[in-house]
């Protein structure tokens, strides 16, 4: 894949690494990742959260990028989708987080 940018006044073609494409498309998926895990903790009120999590709105947001990197992993594992593997992700990092 080519890339362009623009390099003091000019436009430089780059082509990119198969390691490169496969390092933006890997930090990509986890921002992709955050977002959806910040989306499913952003549907929750206050009250909600520590209802439900034991924890406040700046512990959770502390924990959502262990969180995306854990239903990664489980997802790269176990072949299951986002939704099916939230959840255990969810508890395997309250789990590990004091």
């Amino acid at each position: 894949m080519k890339i362009t940018r623009k390099i003091g006044n000019n436009d430089v073609d780059i082509e990119l690494t198969t390691h490169e494409l496969y390092s933006a498309y890997c930090e990509q998926e986890h921002e992709f990742d955050v977002d959806g895990v910040r989306n499913h903790f952003d549907a929750f009120d206050d009250d909600d959260l520590m209802d439900s999590y034991g924890k406040t709105r700046k512990e959770i947001d502390g924990i959502v990028d262990d969180v995306a990197w854990e239903l990664r992993r489980m997802m790269n594992k176990c072949d299951c989708s986002f939704e099916g593997a939230l959840y255990d992700a969810i508890d395997k990092v309250l789990e590990e987080t004091p």
